[in-house]
């Protein structure tokens, strides 16, 4: 078997050069500030975890403080640039867990990944 060596002019390697730049654009979503709306208030911050927990469909992203109290975020679970999110704060005044939601919905398709070994 012999190697066979390709010519190819500089118009055609533009070309496909081009191409190959145009199908891979990545579209970025425009970052926007959250409208935070109430959810539920808690009395502890074990029964808004367990709240948090149980609707399945976010995942915690991190913690910080503010001057209202500490703050536990929650994202989407499909897909961490989604604008729906939730979070906890707890107040630093009071001993109250508050769940807030964000303003914004779901904004992906949801991904029905099956799990463990597929079938044929």
């Amino acid at each position: 078997m012999a190697s066979q060596r390709v010519n190819r002019s500089d118009s055609e390697l533009e070309t496909s050069q081009s191409e190959c730049e145009e199908s891979q654009i990545i579209v970025k979503k425009s970052r926007r500030s959250c409208e935070w709306l109430l959810v539920k208030t808690f009395e502890s911050k074990e029964d808004a975890l367990e709240f948090i927990k149980g609707q399945k469909e976010f995942r915690f992203n991190n913690r910080y403080n503010t001057n209202e109290g500490e703050v536990h975020k929650y994202v989407c679970r499909q897909d961490r640039n989604c604008f729906a999110k939730i979070r906890l704060l707890l107040e630093s005044r009071t001993s109250k867990a508050l769940v807030q939601r964000a303003d914004g919905d779901h904004d992906h398709e949801v991904k029905r990944n099956p799990k463990g070994i597929q079938k044929y």
